[in-house]
């Protein structure tokens, strides 16, 4: 990607970058107020269309059993291309959100890949509620790091919670536990 476009630094500038709103004496940065509720719509429609939908149940069940999906009625296929569509559609909200926050380069995405690595481990695997609850706690865990302990640990923080998380349960905070004698296919 360096050699195509370069090394550059691009940030995404919007008009209200500067500004921030005023609430009880406290000034929030509009762009960070934007970005919660553009995530917070996100997940939201993502939650709704999970719990709520007939694709909702048809990614549950392909996700569980494909064959068993496919015997009552269900294209594993179809359902296979609109959850990638979901995907797509939500890591470009991401990458809006990001994009506006932070300033980026060709390289940037290590730094996001570990990190929502780390998010869905420690919220547990197929759970979108953990994932909020561990990105919660991730968050939490590198700002308190960097503000009462040192910047430099901010980084490496997290990774422990995590660690420590997983040795107490392995699934994540809100996975579900894996009967050990089951086989996959």
């Amino acid at each position: 990607m360096g050699a195509i476009w370069g090394n550059n630094s691009a940030s995404i500038t919007p008009s209200y970058a500067e500004e921030s709103f005023s609430v009880a004496g406290l000034f929030l940065p509009k762009v960070d107020v934007y970005g919660l509720l553009v995530a917070i719509v996100v997940l939201g429609a993502l939650a709704l269309i999970l719990t709520k939908t007939w694709l909702g149940r048809a990614i549950r069940a392909a996700a569980v059993n494909s064959t068993g999906a496919e015997l009552v009625g269900i294209k594993v296929s179809s359902v296979a291309a609109l959850v990638f569509a979901l995907g797509i559609g939500a890591a470009g909200a991401g990458g809006a959100i990001i994009g506006v926050l932070y300033p980026f380069v060709p390289g940037s995405h290590y730094l996001w890949i570990a990190r929502l690595l780390a998010i869905v481990v420690l919220g547990g695997m197929g759970s979108l509620n953990g994932a909020v609850l561990g990105a919660v706690l991730f968050g939490l865990a590198e700002t308190l790091t960097a503000a009462y302990i040192s910047p430099s640990w901010a980084t490496a923080v997290p990774y422990l919670v995590v660690f420590a998380v997983l040795l107490i349960r392995p699934q994540g905070l809100l996975g579900s536990h894996l009967r050990q004698d089951s086989v996959t296919a």
